[in-house]
């Protein structure tokens, strides 16, 4: 059975920010790796991975973020964790 996270409203416009800035590092980097004249499958699986966790945690904030308490599933933890790290400085 899955848990769930809450994650306070005065946290979730930081969070959102800070998982929208690591998506565009993920594409950024997507983009670098696509420009190489050297690249290969494998070199993509880590930036993917980084969009699909941020895409999915951005979706499951909502447009309702700054407002509320956001449920979260224990799915979203590594992405929260990440932009919790990310966000730091905005706390």
């Amino acid at each position: 059975m899955a848990g769930t996270l809450t994650l306070p409203a005065p946290l979730a416009r930081p969070v959102a920010e800070a998982a929208y800035t690591l998506l565009g590092r993920a594409s950024s980097s997507v983009l670098r790796r696509t420009e190489s004249k050297d690249r290969r499958a494998e070199q993509f699986e880590g930036p993917f991975r980084q969009f699909d966790a941020m895409r999915r945690l951005i979706e499951a904030l909502g447009p309702t973020a700054p407002d509320q308490d956001a449920t979260l599933s224990d799915e979203h933890a590594p992405a929260l964790a990440d932009a919790l790290l990310e966000a730091g400085p905005l706390l």
